[in-house]
């Protein structure tokens, strides 16, 4: 029995230590999932470090950016670190001694000079100055006060077409001074070039530093009519006319000069391109138009007290006229308009006169009027023919009235002046040159004296005439 009790419990030891074994095993795959989870927690853990580190370094980069590049603030961007360096040689200067011969300066409108390929292409957005703050030495910041070849410089070389942020560098300054520009950095457009045929006109330029009594001609004979223009695309769009300016200081006869040649947008203002020929040849012919005309009086309302002009006389009766043919052919008199009502006895007044629209200038520039008056009276002058002017359509006219053909007219003036005046000396007429058909039509009556300083009026008072006009 005990021999059978001992080979029956080998069986259940094997299976003992078979559970074993199991245990073992689902105790090491737990562990293991244990680990993995525990290393994605870490592995997600230093990637979300990770990005609030690069999320903490990129705010402060903007941060920067917006101080650094922007307009609005990069004047105090400047300053700040001036202000910095300006401690940081001060605080060297403690240490060594040599605080006393630290030195700042502030330089305005130092010139920007570009490299680039300016045949090829067109910068835009590159400022022409700039403002350096200088610090360093005392001596070396005295030199550059005494200097004038400083420059800065924008090295576009290598770029191609299209926006970039450039950074300016200051030349020609010493190693031992610090420098800081404002602005330091500039965004630049670069475009290429391309070539357009333009017509040339031309302008005079300083016509009002010539004498007056000389005249232009308005087309002087350029060398060429046609220009090539070189420039972007976008420039070449605003172009609104190309013109050779030519300068006329001082002519006074005719001239040949070589004038330059620009271009213009549409509000006139200059633009920056490339022109070929940069000048032309222009031949300008001079004049001296000049007319003499008389010079009349006209009298301004009615004298006071019942007293009327009986002479007016001038000291100079005609005055030379200057200007341009166009203006002279339509000019036949100089009217000096003179305020009667201010008239009270026998005075002398002294007129300026005054440029009609055109005429450049007069031989005189001042006339004096010897006026005489005398009492005022009137007579009637009977008589009178009615007559027709400017009847170019050939229209046939007949008075409503035919009592109207001939009027009495009243004469108003000093004895000496009225006395003599008859029916011959007055000319009534109606004027037909703006006139259409029609009946029982009131035109206006035109009266004209042969004697000066004297009313003339319709006895009656009436100023227009009743008159059929007919085709």
């Amino acid at each position: 029995m005990a021999l059978n009790d001992k080979k029956v419990s080998k069986p259940k030891k094997v299976a003992r230590k078979s559970r074993d074994l199991n245990k073992d095993s689902d105790y090491k795959l737990e562990l293991a999932n244990s680990i993995a989870k525990n290393s994605k927690k870490v592995v997600n853990t230093y990637a979300h470090i990770e990005n609030s580190v690069v999320y903490f370094f990129r705010w402060i980069s903007s941060i920067i950016d917006k101080f650094m590049f922007n307009a609005k603030f990069s004047k105090y961007t400047s300053l700040l670190l001036a202000i910095v360096l300006y401690i940081a040689v001060s605080t060297e200067g403690k240490s060594t001694g040599l605080l006393a011969n630290s030195s700042g300066l502030e330089l305005d409108n130092i010139p920007v000079q570009v490299i680039v390929n300016t045949d090829a292409y067109e910068v835009s957005g590159l400022p022409e100055t700039v403002t350096a703050m200088i610090i360093g030495d005392a001596s070396d910041v005295q030199l550059v006060k005494s200097q004038t070849s400083y420059k800065v410089t924008a090295d576009l070389s290598g770029l191609t077409e299209g926006t970039h942020q450039v950074k300016l560098s200051p030349v020609d300054f010493s190693n031992r001074l610090s420098i800081s520009l404002n602005p330091s950095n500039v965004v630049v457009t670069i475009r290429k070039k391309t070539t357009e045929k333009f017509k040339l006109t031309s302008e005079y330029v300083n016509v009002n530093k010539m004498d007056k009594i000389y005249a232009l001609e308005t087309a002087p004979v350029l060398s060429t009519t046609e220009v090539l223009v070189k420039a972007s695309q976008d420039t070449i769009d605003q172009i609104a006319y190309v013109k050779a300016l030519i300068d006329v200081t001082g002519v006074k006869q005719n001239f040949e000069t070589t004038a330059p040649i620009v271009a213009y947008n549409q509000q006139g203002q200059m633009l920056d391109v490339d022109i070929f020929p940069e000048t032309v040849t222009a031949s300008v012919s001079v004049t001296t138009p000049m007319k003499e005309v008389p010079i009349k009086v006209k009298p301004i309302g009615e004298l006071p007290n019942g007293m009327a002009i009986e002479s007016i006389n001038l000291d100079h009766s005609t005055v030379q006229v200057y200007a341009p043919n166009s203006v002279l052919s339509t000019l036949d008199e100089i009217v000096v308009e003179l305020d009667a009502t201010k008239i009270t006895k026998n005075s002398n007044w002294t007129y300026s006169l005054t440029l009609p629209s055109g005429v450049n200038s007069f031989s005189i520039t001042k006339v004096n009027i010897d006026v005489k008056i005398a009492e005022s009276m009137s007579r009637t002058v009977d008589g009178v023919v009615v007559r027709y002017k400017n009847n170019a359509a050939g229209y046939k006219l007949n008075l409503v009235d035919s009592r109207d053909a001939m009027l009495s007219v009243t004469v108003t003036g000093t004895e000496k002046n009225i006395k003599n005046i008859t029916a011959d000396d007055i000319n009534l007429y109606i004027d037909l040159a703006d006139i259409t058909p029609g009946t029982n039509q009131d035109l206006p009556i035109v009266i004209e004296g042969k004697v000066g300083l004297v009313n003339y009026a319709i006895a009656d008072g009436r100023t227009s005439l009743a008159v059929s006009v007919v085709e």
